[in-house]
């Protein structure tokens, strides 16, 4: 997981005429500024398939032109012959397309429209887009805000690495990429936790809290409960004359 509290060197920092991309404030600043093409990052992590799931926040802040997108990247594959390219846009529209060889095929939408694909879910002034892609046994399912739009079945890759696009004439903020399930990454350290290490351990903390909970709720009910059952009051007992 990375939230860019400061720069581990997972992800390109440039400055040009065309882009200038930093990591400040706890957040990933890409700014494209060529208004005629879009760029990609990368980082060296990897994806192994059978199991994973991505889940980043961002936002497309400035969209000058109709192209202007932004999105992520996933099982990219090494030689560049394939990958996967899911974006958004402030017309709150979505597409995903995917590289074959050195041309995209569209996966959503239709060729008249250029894929896109129109969804009240994708923000485009409030907050951040939650983008999240589950994957099992390479089937996948694709959720922004929590809200399911699509699946889709892809045989061939077996890994691959991850990234993230902006479109031309775009300004996109990333405030955390994670992933969780099987990871690998030539700069991660031994002894570094990894997402999914992270994920267990807070979900451990997360039931103990849950168990406490618990106990404290059943000693208020058994003392609620004793409270209202009715007390005798020995001093007041009657016996029967027979059995006196």
């Amino acid at each position: 997981m990375d939230n860019f509290a400061s720069d581990k060197g997972d992800w390109k920092v440039m400055s040009n005429a065309d882009n200038l991309f930093l990591i400040q404030d706890g957040e990933y600043l890409l700014n494209r500024k060529n208004v005629s093409t879009g760029y990609s990052v990368f980082t060296d992590w990897m994806l192994a398939v059978p199991s994973f799931e991505i889940a980043v926040q961002m936002k497309l802040e400035k969209s000058s032109d109709k192209e202007s997108s932004a999105g992520i990247i996933f099982m990219a594959q090494e030689d560049g012959s394939g990958a996967f390219v899911f974006e958004f846009n402030n017309q709150q529209n979505y597409r995903l397309k995917q590289l074959v060889g050195v041309n995209y095929r569209l996966l959503t939408g239709e060729n008249k429209n250029n894929g896109w694909v129109n969804s009240p879910y994708v923000n485009t002034t409030v907050g951040m887009n939650l983008i999240q892609v589950r994957c099992s046994n390479r089937n996948y399912d694709v959720y922004i805000n929590q809200h399911y739009l699509f699946s889709f079945t892809e045989l061939a890759y077996k890994s691959g690495k991850l990234g993230i696009t902006v479109g031309p004439s775009s300004l996109v903020r990333v405030d955390s990429f994670s992933v969780f399930g099987p990871l690998d990454s030539t700069k991660k350290s031994d002894t570094e936790t990894t997402p999914c290490e992270e994920v267990k351990a807070r979900l451990k903390e997360e039931l103990d809290v849950i168990r406490k909970e618990n106990v404290m709720l059943r000693d208020s009910l058994y003392s609620l409960k004793k409270k209202s059952q009715p007390q005798n009051d020995k001093s007041t007992t009657v016996k029967p004359k027979h059995l006196e």
